[in-house]
């Protein structure tokens, strides 16, 4: 296995097999050859790699994280922010099976006065490939809301292509509350 550069400059990964015709005395009389592209198949094997080391290390942070893919379907949360939604243990977002989730599909588990205020940040993350901050509450599988500090950003192929939006939700209720409690003391 190796790579082969096309006429057009772009080297592709290809498997290559040649065998000897010989005669009657083992002497080479000629070689026949062929070689796949693989290329596909190789570039999925990789971005399974890497989806998987990402998984993995979302899991381990002491946060709330996930990803999205491209068009903003949310297709990972790790086990912190699961159990805090109360995903089941065999939900689809828990293993990074991308069901093509639409772009706002998160909205409903936010508290009703966000609502509109996320679907905007996130569209206009969408549509400039920005990254981007803002706070949120976020409804718990008990059905009470907790104060998120939410941080989008893209994460991009050396070329430029979006790959995937990495996020990062940020437990900032004890914050809020302080916050409240001074504004209220003055």
């Amino acid at each position: 296995m190796h790579r082969l550069r096309r006429a057009d400059g772009e080297y592709r990964w290809h498997r290559v097999r040649a065998e000897p015709l010989r005669d009657h005395s083992g002497s080479v009389l000629q070689w026949y050859g062929f070689s796949i592209d693989i290329d596909e198949g190789k570039k999925a094997e990789e971005q399974s790699r890497f989806l998987a080391q990402l998984r993995a290390t979302l899991n381990v942070l002491p946060a709330y994280t996930w990803y999205a893919a491209p068009s903003g379907g949310l297709a990972f949360v790790n086990k912190r922010t699961a159990d805090y939604l109360g995903l089941p243990k065999d939900h689809p977002l828990r293993f990074g099976i991308d069901i093509g989730a639409q772009w706002d599909a998160h909205i409903p588990l936010l508290h009703p006065d966000e609502r509109e205020e996320s679907r905007k940040a996130w569209s206009t993350c969408l549509r400039t490939g920005e990254a981007a901050e803002f706070s949120q509450r976020v409804r718990s599988a008990q059905g009470d809301y907790r104060w998120f500090l939410s941080r989008a950003e893209p994460l991009r192929a050396s070329d430029g292509t979006l790959l995937l939006w990495v996020g990062v939700n940020l437990d900032i209720e004890e914050l809020k509350r302080t916050e409240k409690a001074l504004r209220e003391s003055e």
